[in-house]
């Protein structure tokens, strides 16, 4: 644990220094994970909303510990850190998190203050839609994978199921696109059923559904409609940071195909 906070050192505690998707990643951890009193960073399972979407959360972990903002403490619960072979591994959401406590409290204020003001460092204008994708295409796959465990079907190719939720992004919020993916898991049950294949073949026939479903839609014009946030996937922090507090636009973060435009219409401020 030494040597990963020795190997990754925070460069600058500058809001102006951070890309966005560093500066949302750090407000939701922050908010996530209040800190104790042997004055560390609690787990992210103690919070009842969770930090990011499945895999994403990850992601955004790495992202967080190579800048050096937060590492993970020695001082964390037993059988959160453990070796495989000359690896030392550890589940994410049970270790404590240290870092410059004092700075680190100042960064996420100002990151606040900057959000609430609408005095973004410059090149976050241009990382808006790219984050928003990001976070998109999180909630879109964690949905999908939900789908398929509930009816038992496998897939091969995750990158291939990511390419084509992008597809169906370019034209459709991610409250439109869990509609597709619903009717593309009752299909693919269906398909089960109707040609008693296997489970790996109904699971890849899903994926062609859905994007035959979105391609339908365009080519026809007809509305697609919103379904609501699954129960059992809740709303993460990251996407309260990133729609409530940075954009301000809320859930049309979920239910409207939120780009450059949409965000310059909701506050001439902002742009």
């Amino acid at each position: 644990m030494k040597a990963e906070r020795d190997r990754y050192v925070c460069s600058s505690y500058s809001v102006d220094a951070l890309p966005l998707s560093l500066g949302v990643a750090f407000l939701a951890f922050y908010r996530c994970c209040p800190i104790n009193k042997k004055g560390l960073y609690d787990p992210l399972e103690a919070n009842p909303v969770p930090f990011a979407p499945a895999e994403y959360g990850s992601t955004l972990l790495d992202l967080l510990r190579k800048s050096g903002l937060i590492s993970i403490s020695e001082h964390s619960p037993v059988g959160s850190i453990f070796h495989q072979g000359s690896q030392v591994t550890f589940t994410a959401e049970k270790v404590c998190w240290t870092g410059d406590i004092d700075k680190n409290l100042k960064l996420a204020e100002d990151i606040e203050d900057r959000a609430l003001t609408g005095n973004w460092p410059e090149h976050w204008y241009a990382e808006v839609e790219e984050n928003w994708l990001n976070l998109a295409l999180a909630e879109c796959k964690e949905f999908y994978d939900y789908c398929l465990d509930e009816r038992k079907l496998h897939v091969q190719g995750d990158e291939a199921i990511k390419d084509m939720l992008r597809n169906i992004l370019r034209d459709f919020s991610v409250g439109q696109c869990y509609n597709i993916i619903w009717q593309g898991a009752r299909n693919a049950a269906d398909f089960l059923v109707r040609r008693k294949t296997n489970h790996t073949h109904a699971g890849n026939f899903m994926a062609g559904a859905c994007q035959r479903a979105a391609d339908t839609a365009r080519a026809e014009g007809y509305a697609v409609k919103n379904f609501r946030r699954n129960f059992e996937l809740p709303r993460s922090m990251i996407s309260y940071v990133l729609c409530d507090v940075i954009f301000k636009i809320g859930e049309r973060g979920f239910t409207e195909r939120i780009g450059l435009e949409a965000l310059a219409r909701e506050s001439e401020n902002l742009w």
